[in-house]
């Protein structure tokens, strides 16, 4: 495996379709946990590629080859070379960056949210449990000091931002929930609307 190669394997965004299967399931009060572990896990691939990523924009990047954290030396330098001591993996920092342009993989306000749902996943044996984990996880938003930003599922799901939104508010539709999801709806559009930036999608939002 070459350096770049190492570097961009980030787990991808997780299909809407497969989260959509497991809400319905969920919605006719049944507990799959096959469906359950299928989404968290995915889930919890692309949030380990997002605290990865968002260490690394802060200048300690994980190594590729051995998992050693490497301090980068010119965290403002475009031109350094990252390597670790321990095994000899090396990349540009160039091209590290460049495997994860654009792609989605900065946490910023919500990479808070994304570290407590993988040590809480990873932990979690129960099914009902991992499923509200998912649901907590989906309905988080950027939030600073000062503002509530995007939804974090727009790091996570496909699909653009309007859509993610669309699809974050149906999501909790049904009248039943296995896993006591009831309110998660009415949770998220209060949050929603709260928003400054708001009108842009609620019209757009059935």
């Amino acid at each position: 495996m070459s350096p770049g190669d190492a570097a961009s394997r980030w787990a991808p965004k997780v299909p809407r379709s497969a989260i959509r299967r497991l809400y319905e399931t969920d919605a006719r009060g049944v507990t799959d946990a096959e469906q359950i572990d299928e989404v968290g896990w995915a889930l919890w691939a692309r949030c380990d590629s997002i605290l990865t990523v968002t260490a690394a924009h802060h200048g300690h990047v994980r190594c590729a080859g051995c998992g050693a954290l490497i301090a980068r030396e010119d965290p403002w330098s475009a031109d350094e070379r990252v390597r670790c001591a321990a095994c000899g993996w090396q990349i540009s920092w160039e091209q590290y960056h460049r495997s994860y342009r654009g792609k989605q993989l900065y946490g910023a306000n919500a990479t808070a949210a994304f570290a407590a749902f993988c040590e809480a996943f990873s932990c979690e044996r129960a099914a009902n449990r991992k499923m509200v984990l998912i649901d907590q996880l989906l309905h988080t938003f950027h939030v600073s000091a000062t503002e509530i930003g995007r939804p974090a599922a727009a790091n996570l799901i496909e699909g653009s931002l309007k859509e993610v939104i669309a699809f974050l508010d149906a999501l909790s539709d049904g009248e039943m929930s296995a896993a006591g999801l009831r309110d998660s709806r009415a949770d998220w559009r209060r949050t929603l609307e709260a928003a400054d930036w708001s009108h842009i999608f609620i019209g757009s939002v059935p």
